[in-house]
């Protein structure tokens, strides 16, 4: 009786030693590679010229009281002075806009105008306003974000300012004229 019993188990195990053993001759094995980057989130940012800084001092230049006729006159910004130049360098793939915010402390309730810098020796009835050097008939709000484009070929990007003096009212006194400004480089 025993004999009976063994040998159906003995061919079970056999057989499925078998279809395992078929099992593994048809499955396919390999490697799957993968493959990428981690890059800069940032483009590198170089202002006015001065690789690695991210401050940079701009001349203003000299002017006399006369060159204010009245209120709201602009003086300054021809040639190199007032020039602020943001040259953006291996820009992240993909990001097709720098995104410029400025923040500054402004003259009472005027977003576009500069105070100067507080001073004991300072020009009185004076501001500065910044203009995109694209784009001079208007000065660039200090509350709203400034949107520029981004090569997508070179992953570059140019953004161009221009500073002036502006008399904020009929007459302006002499003295220091220094004025500073914050900003703020994003991207998308």
């Amino acid at each position: 009786m025993k004999s009976y019993f063994l040998k159906p188990i003995l061919c079970a195990a056999l057989l499925a030693a078998g279809v395992a053993h078929a099992q593994s001759a048809s499955t396919n094995t390999g490697r799957v590679y993968m493959k990428g980057k981690i890059i800069a989130s940032t483009c590198e940012v170089v202002v006015n010229g001065q690789p690695g800084a991210k401050d940079a001092t701009v001349n203003m230049g000299t002017y006399g009281v006369a060159d204010f006729k009245k209120a709201g006159d602009l003086v300054g910004g021809s040639g190199m002075e007032g020039q602020v130049k943001f040259e953006l360098t291996n820009c992240p793939e993909g990001k097709s806009q720098a995104k410029l915010q400025l923040e500054a402390t402004t003259v009472s309730g005027d977003k576009y105008t500069i105070k100067l810098d507080d001073g004991s020796n300072n020009a009185g009835n004076v501001g500065i306003q910044l203009f995109d050097k694209k784009e001079m008939a208007n000065p660039l709000s200090l509350s709203l974000v400034h949107n520029y484009p981004i090569d997508k070929g070179t992953n570059k990007a140019t953004i161009e300012l221009v500073g002036k003096y502006v008399s904020l009212a009929d007459t302006v006194t002499p003295g220091d004229a220094n004025g500073n400004f914050n900003y703020k480089i994003s991207y998308n």
